[in-house]
């Protein structure tokens, strides 16, 4: 019993291996543009606002919330995110660094 349960867990973290990368997929210049373009909607400070009326036990009360989201990402992270994306979608490294 106990060789068969261990040939099921070695054949179990076989199939669990991660096959190779995919092979890349588009040029560096459109890497390039795909990938800035990411990166900047990321960073992209995001606000919402939200107005609404709440009824609690016949009580009106208005509502209001506000909410603003920055990204502190340094431009060295940036740079190393542009780079990884560059060459994960081209297979190259870039041609030009990241700048917005």
């Amino acid at each position: 019993m106990r060789p068969v349960l261990i040939f099921g867990v070695l054949a179990l973290s076989a199939c669990a291996e991660p096959g190779p990368d995919p092979a890349p997929t588009m040029s560096v210049s459109d890497a390039m543009a795909v990938c800035r373009a990411d990166i900047i909607e990321a960073t992209t400070p995001k606000t919402s606002v939200a107005i609404g009326v709440g009824v609690s036990g016949g009580d009106v009360s208005p509502k209001a919330k506000v909410s603003v989201g920055i990204d502190v990402t340094s431009d060295a992270q940036k740079q190393k995110r542009f780079e990884a994306c560059v060459l994960r979608n081209s297979g190259e490294s870039p041609t030009e660094p990241f700048n917005v």
